[in-house]
C-alpha cells in the first residue's frame, strides 16, 4: 500500500506572459530593479444577466519578472 505524499518544498510555478500593462514604469522598475511584484488577473465573460457578466478573478501576490529587457517594437513618438 502507497503512503501519502508529504510536501516538504515550496512549488515553483514558470510561465510566460504576453499583455498590456498599465503602468510602464511600474513594471519596468520592478523589472530593472529584480524585486517582487504582485500580478492581478480578471477574465471578463459574457453577460449572465444585467448586470452580471461571468468572471474569473487570479491574484499573484508576489513575482519576479525575469529574462532579458523587454524589447518595444516600432517607435514611440514623444508628444
Amino acid at each position: 500500500m502507497k503512503g501519502e505524499q508529504i510536501e516538504n518544498d515550496w512549488r515553483s510555478i514558470t510561465g510566460k506572459l504576453d499583455a498590456e500593462y498599465v503602468s510602464e514604469a511600474a513594471s519596468h522598475a520592478a523589472f530593472s530593479a529584480d524585486t517582487q511584484t504582485a500580478l492581478h488577473l480578471a477574465f471578463t465573460g459574457s453577460l449572465i444577466a444585467s448586470p452580471y457578466t461571468y468572471l474569473m478573478d487570479v491574484i499573484l501576490p508576489v513575482i519576479v519578472f525575469e529574462g532579458e529587457t523587454p524589447k518595444v517594437d516600432g517607435t514611440r513618438s514623444s508628444a
